[in-house]
């Protein structure tokens, strides 16, 4: 891939050459400025383009770059708008006599690498101070001349969008011509025919919220253009950073959020490219390094914020905010017990400790021990510590309130901001530009953490820190106010866990180890309010969602934000997808959708959380939770991601000498559903190489088909788009490499492959967790009923001695466990024995015959000290 810049005049190119002779190309030709001197407030525009040009070059954490800055002191206002200097307008002169201000727009480009920076500054030149309300940095309007061209039709793109804060939806959705789409942080503009993505983002977001809004302005449409093809169709695109009434003091310079551009193939990849600079720029607390995808140094090694149980449940009898000491106390006893099940690290401490929201260091009556005495009970039975609060909130009637009312963020007619939470406590947001809210927020987190001694902070609810409001430092915008306060905390915490929920994600990189990405776990799959019972739509026309609806607490949405954002996880921080609840008591839930959670939960890699009052659970659905303990740390990669709004197949490449591939195929459609898979397309994907995509699907040419079985109907979704995901021209290619396919929850062996492979009813809302491993010559565990990974969660060690033909294999097991391991045997070798498995019996396993061998499974209780031993003939 080439990548090319020019910047002359106020107008940069940037054309990504593919393969195909296709490219992406850009054009810019205006940059927008919203600011006030006192209250009149103006809109500059660079439509004269007078600018001056200097270049220089440098080097930053990215390597060595090149900078381009284009300064202009005469910009012109829009829509005739004047500006007053004591009464008198003000329409000719120079710049500081008009009191313009003087914009720089910053173009970053770095030798050998295929990505771009953007940045604006504004100096004030006046004797008054400057308000900054808005930036547009970056304008690819259609309207002055600027614009898009992806070198597809429309109906061949999609945009990836994500939202501001934890709980707003990150997903895929077609190009609209009414408005457009806003994302929040990142976007990427997908052409499904090449997988190849235009993606960008902010680098830096600790000071200015920002946005990219896309929006498509149709063309005439004329007969004979190709796939509906409209001349003239033209892409905008404008990423903007919002300056909240900034104050530029005469004589200083403001500078916008730095914000990223780059075109990959695969598509996935542009995105990880995206999350991998700013968690450099921005020093997250655990992270891949950008561009190569190596290991970054890391403040945190992976898998340090292990699995978590938390009181969420709330199953009848048992509401989550009545809980009392005794109960985490009981949790935390059954735990103890069922360690080899459950290996988990932390207990925490939920909702309703505490008196009232703001009052957090004044327990409430249902636990009369205190709060030390309570986290000195749960480090002796063997776990640390964990504590959930929101410090940003508080109650009108809380005792903090009561006495610092200036405490409270206000609007500017004095009254507190309304948060939307907790209606019947009124609760209402803390001012974190506050001098005396900083100093309170270091000294409860330091008692917290230091005096009482918890180990784990799950801090709630934090976006409530960046609502619209007159703070009391009028120098802090809604990003910078968050960040302080979250800083705050990542201070005083030490070295406690910082957990992150309902957050602003941008602001809150480099300060949070984990972060909660999606909505709350709800007790049943959809939404009750959802008229017709239908699944969530796919991307496709005519069938866009709400993206309102989106954001309300259900599993589905769960599913759709962790799978969506994955990418953040390790380059932003530990991502949490959400509490998982797999107990029948007070759920809504199947079988099978329990079982679709738990893959999700698994194959993203980040913090898995125990949400069930676990005596309650039952031992079935305790196994299937067993299934996912300990996270593997590593998130896999969505197929299909920015095709889907919710994505149908989710894999993992599992490195090491012999690699294999995890595969999550999933169905949620409202009927059983036949696929039919190309796996040595998937492996091409998911070994980093870039696919072909047909978005309208296409017989003998997609990734995965399928078709219902629902009296021979399609659903919706799947007639739209053909049935297809993406395309492959590798189907029926003969000879070649042998793989071997297994299914975790089914612990069914569905054969050897070449290519493709037959996967008949996979059930509404159900999937199946493939294991997908080469053939090889000598005996290898196939799969295990352990760990979902089957091979690299549980196994410690597999070597197989050629000489006495002894397969070796030891255990990473928190304790002894049954289970079944699963052993193929190729044509040349016969089963004699096996040794060092605890009441252990070995059967061949059904279906498991092929001309390749057979696969045999051995039954029994396996531990940290089992050594396992099998004899071939």
């Amino acid at each position: 891939m080439e990548c090319l810049f020019e910047a002359e005049h106020g107008t940069f190119r940037a054309s990504w050459q593919v393969a195909s002779n296709r490219a992406i190309h850009l054009e810019n030709g205006i940059m927008v400025l919203r600011y006030r001197l006192t209250d009149r407030r103006g809109t500059m525009v660079s439509t004269d383009r007078v600018w001056t040009e200097s270049r220089r070059r440098g080097e930053d954490s990215l390597g060595p770059s090149e900078e381009i800055v284009l300064t202009s002191e005469s910009l012109k206002p829009e829509l005739g708008i004047a500006h007053e200097i004591a009464g008198e307008p003000q329409t000719a002169g120079t710049a500081e006599e008009q009191n313009l201000p003087v914009v720089r727009w910053h173009l970053f480009r770095y030798a050998e690498r295929p990505f771009m920076i953007l940045q604006a500054s504004v100096t004030n030149r006046s004797v008054r101070e400057l308000y900054i309300d808005g930036c547009g940095l970056l304008r690819l309007d259609p309207a002055v001349g600027g614009g898009m061209d992806a070198g597809s039709s429309p109906k061949d793109l999609a945009f990836w969008h994500n939202g501001l804060e934890s709980w707003s939806p990150a997903c895929s959705a077609p190009l609209l011509e009414d408005g457009g789409l806003v994302s929040a942080g990142y976007f990427g503009l997908t052409d499904l025919s090449l997988d190849l993505a235009l993606a960008g983002g902010f680098v830096t977001m600790g000071d200015q919220l920002s946005s990219i809004q896309l929006g498509l302005t149709p063309g005439e449409r004329r007969a004979g253009k190709t796939a509906g093809r409209a001349a003239g169709d033209q892409l905008g695109l404008v990423a903007a950073v919002e300056g909240d009434g900034y104050r530029v003091g005469p004589g200083e310079t403001w500078y916008s959020e730095k914000f990223f551009l780059t075109a990959a193939q695969p598509a996935w990849s542009a995105l990880e490219l995206c999350a991998g600079v700013t968690g450099q720029a921005m020093k997250a607390r655990s992270g891949i390094a950008s561009g190569a995808g190596q290991q970054a140094q890391q403040a945190r090694p992976v898998g340090q914020v292990r699995p978590v149980w938390s009181c969420w449940s709330s199953q009848p009898g048992y509401p989550r905010h009545e809980l009392r000491e005794e109960d985490i106390l009981h949790n935390a006893a059954f735990l103890k017990a069922n360690r080899s099940l459950l290996p988990v690290d932390f207990v925490e401490v939920g909702p309703g400790y505490e008196s009232k929201f703001g009052d957090w260091l004044l327990p409430g009556e249902r636990f009369p021990h205190g709060m030390r005495w309570l986290a000195d009970q749960i480090r002796a039975a063997g776990f640390k510590p964990g504590i959930w609060l929101a410090p940003f909130l508080a109650g009108e009637d809380s005792f903090l309130v009561a006495e610092h009312p200036r405490w409270v963020l206000r609007g500017e007619d004095g009254k507190p901001v309304r948060t939307g939470i907790g209606a019947k406590n009124k609760l209402v947001a803390l001012d974190c530009s506050h001098p005396e809210v900083q100093r309170w927020l270091g000294e409860l987190i330091a008692t917290i953490t230091g005096n009482w001694g918890y180990e784990y902070l799950k801090v709630d609810y934090l976006y409530v820190a960046a609502l619209e409001g007159a703070r009391y430092y009028n120098r802090f915008t809604r990003a910078s106010a968050y960040r302080k306060g979250l800083s705050v905390i990542r201070e005083a915490a030490g070295d406690a866990v910082v957990h992150g929920c309902n957050g602003l994600l941008g602001p809150s990189v480099g300060l949070a180890d984990a972060m909660r990405i999606g909505p709350d776990t709800a007790a049943s799959w959809q939404a009750a309010s959802r008229s017709g019972g239908e699944a969530l739509p796919w991307v496709h026309p005519g069938k866009s969602h709400s993206l309102q609806e989106l954001n309300r607490p259900t599993t589905e949405g769960v599913i759709r934000n962790a799978i969506a954002r994955s990418f953040l996880h390790r380059r932003f921080w530990f991502n949490d997808p959400g509490a998982l609840i797999a107990g029948r008591s007070g759920n809504r839930f199947t079988e099978d959708e329990i079982k679709s959670f738990l893959t999700v939960a698994g194959l993203s890699g980040g913090v898995i959380t125990l949400g069930d009052l676990l005596p309650l659970l039952g031992e079935s659905r305790m196994q299937l939770l067993a299934g996912v303990l300990p996270p593997y740390g590593r998130a896999a990669v969505p197929l299909d991601g920015l095709v889907h709004q919710v994505p149908e197949l989710y894999g993992l490449r599992i490195g090491g000498e012999n690699a294999w591939y995890l595969l999550g195929v999933f169905n949620w459609r409202e009927a059983p559903f036949d696929r039919t898979l190309s796996l040595k397309t998937i492996m091409a994907r998911l070994d980093g190489k870039p696919l072909s995509v047909d978005p309208r699907g296409g017989a003998g040419s997609n990734l995965a088909r399928g078709e219902a079985i629902d009296n021979g109907r399609l659903p919706g979704s799947a007639k739209a788009a053909g049935g297809g995901l993406l395309a492959t021209g590798m189907q029926g290619e003969p000879g070649g490499q042998l793989y071997h396919v297994f299914d975790f929850w089914e612990q069914k062996y569905h054969g050897v492959h070449r290519d493709r492979c037959e996967l008949p009813r996979i059930p509404a809302h159900g999937v199946r967790l493939l294991a997908i491993k080469p053939h090889r010559k000598e005996p290898f565990v196939l799969s295990t009923s352990l760990h979902f990974t089957q091979g690299a969660g549980e196994i410690a060690s597999e070597t197989f001695d050629r000489e006495s033909r002894v397969l070796r294999i030891s255990f990473n097991l928190a304790g002894p466990r049954h289970g079944k391991v699963y052993v193929s045997v190729p044509s040349g070798f016969g089963f004699k024995t096996v040794t060092g498995v605890k009441d252990g019996k070995t059967t061949a396993a059904p279906g498991g015959g092929t001309a390749a061998g057979r696969v045999f499974e051995i039954e029994g209780f396996f531990g940290p000290e089992t050594s396992l031993e099998v004899y071939f003939a």
